[in-house]
């Protein structure tokens, strides 16, 4: 996989947050890019999610809004960072400006980030830092 473009909030997970010119091997905490295979990627307004074929989700970027799952005190992350304490394997992801939803190998629909305009899909307006299942949709 290759980045290029808008590098702001770290979105490009280049390790900073200036532009590229020309695409270029992102960096992914603990791993080498060459061992990374990646099968789904998404990008949001300030932000990029990565699924790799393990089903592990890989995320960079703008947090602020917790749209990357990154628990705790992590506003922006500039290099590619293992989402945490997933349960499942991640077969799909979709973002959006300020939410993300994974698609699970049981076809389960998980939503995470800001939620004041009911974007989880959760029946409230509380935004969430922890991926929360959408109930209610069937044959996804």
């Amino acid at each position: 996989m290759y980045t290029w473009g808008s590098g702001g909030h770290g979105a490009t997970g280049l390790g900073h947050d200036e532009n590229s010119y020309e695409p270029s091997a992102p960096i992914f905490r603990g791993l080498s890019a060459k061992d990374v295979i990646i099968k789904s990627v998404s990008c949001g307004k300030n932000g990029t999610v990565t699924v790799t074929a393990q089903g592990q989700v890989f995320v960079t970027g703008d947090n602020r809004r917790r749209q990357l799952g990154l628990q705790g005190k992590h506003d922006q992350v500039n290099e590619f960072t293992l989402l945490p304490n997933l349960y499942y394997k991640i077969e799909k992801v979709a973002c959006g400006v300020s939410h993300t939803l994974l698609l699970n190998e049981m076809n389960q629909v998980y939503a995470v980030g800001d939620n004041t305009q009911g974007n989880l899909g959760q029946g409230h307006k509380f935004s969430s830092d922890i991926p929360l299942k959408v109930h209610g949709l069937k044959d996804v």
